[in-house]
């Protein structure tokens, strides 16, 4: 078994899928400097400009990016990220409903947040789901 730094990795863990995971990071960072220079310049939806960038940043960085970033020269890869974007739109549709629905408390942080991480879970799942389905065709 592999070692790093004297520790025994687990099986299968590769050192580039965590770089970019790590710069799925960096770009939700990214996303919230946009969202405050929107706010700033007089922009009227930052928070869902905010969330909706966060959701797809997170959803795509994690499941297409950070796992089949070297496997796009393959068919299957962009066919399951293709059959995502109408689930990934419903998404967003339901978070800004949300919004103006609850509008006092979608813009709180401890609340949109979670919704978020729900979201993002569950889109996670039907999107294993998917590239199973591509992948195994």
């Amino acid at each position: 078994m592999p070692t790093l730094f004297g520790q025994r990795l687990e099986p299968g863990f590769d050192i580039e899928n965590e770089k970019r995971t790590d710069r799925v990071g960096w770009a939700i960072f990214g996303g919230l400097a946009v969202a405050l220079l929107y706010k700033i310049f007089g922009g009227r939806f930052s928070v869902q400009t905010f969330q909706g960038l966060t959701a797809s940043v997170l959803f795509y960085g994690a499941n297409f990016y950070a796992q089949f970033s070297n496997r796009f020269r393959a068919r299957w890869p962009w066919k399951a990220l293709l059959a995502t974007i109408p689930m990934h739109a419903a998404y967003l549709w339901a978070l800004f409903g949300l919004d103006v629905a609850l509008p006092g408390v979608m813009t709180k942080a401890f609340f949109f947040i979670p919704v978020i991480g729900i979201g993002f879970t569950i889109e996670s799942l039907i999107a294993d789901r998917i590239v199973g389905h591509f992948k195994s065709a």
